[in-house]
This record gives C-alpha cells, structure tokens and sequence, in this order.
C-alpha cells in the first residue's frame, strides 16, 4: 500500500503541479483546501506526511497544525 500525503492548499494550481510528481514516486495524494478540511482528512486517512500552506482561508495552516 502506497503511503500517504495530504497536500493542503487552497490553490488549486499546487495541486495540480505536485500531484504528478507525488503520485510517481509512489505516492497516494490526499487533497484539501481549507485548514478544517485538512483536520477531517487527517483523522479519516491518517496520512504519513503533511504538506500545508499556512495562508489559509478560515483556519490557517499553524492552527490546523496545532490542532
């Protein structure tokens, strides 16, 4: 099984760029766009690795990290 990374951004640009390269080098790419939406991947997917933006809208990136 693949390990995960979520990869937070509210752009949608970034995931279009990264995922490609992620997914190649064996990667499963979890996507969210909001520091809340990241909270509720996070603790349905468990993923091993967490790429975040801290300029988020609503919840930014350290609070989400924080919590």
């Amino acid at each position: 099984m693949a390990p995960n990374i979520l990869m937070v951004d509210d752009d949608p640009l970034m995931h279009q760029l990264y995922r490609p390269y992620l997914e190649h080098a064996g990667y499963r790419v979890l996507d969210a766009a909001t520091g809340e939406e990241a909270i509720e991947v996070s603790a349905r997917e468990t993923p091993q690795i967490i790429v975040m933006d801290i300029r988020l809208p609503g919840l930014d990136g350290l609070s989400a990290f924080e919590r």
